[in-house]
């Protein structure tokens, strides 16, 4: 933003900060979505592994 400021060009300035807002949030989100699916995909490999130890 400063050197946006310095060039005159605050519009630029506050376009790019919009548009990195906008990436960080879907790279966060999508991180988040990843784990959760991860999560529940090894509860439930975890839960079938102690199905067939527990039933020898």
């Amino acid at each position: 933003m400063l050197f946006a400021i310095s060039l005159n060009l605050t519009w630029l300035g506050n376009l790019l900060g919009i548009f990195i807002s906008i990436g960080m949030a879907a790279i966060i989100s999508g991180i988040v979505i990843l784990e959760i699916s991860g999560k529940s995909v090894v509860l439930s490999i975890t839960s079938n592994h102690k199905k067939t130890v527990y039933h020898h």
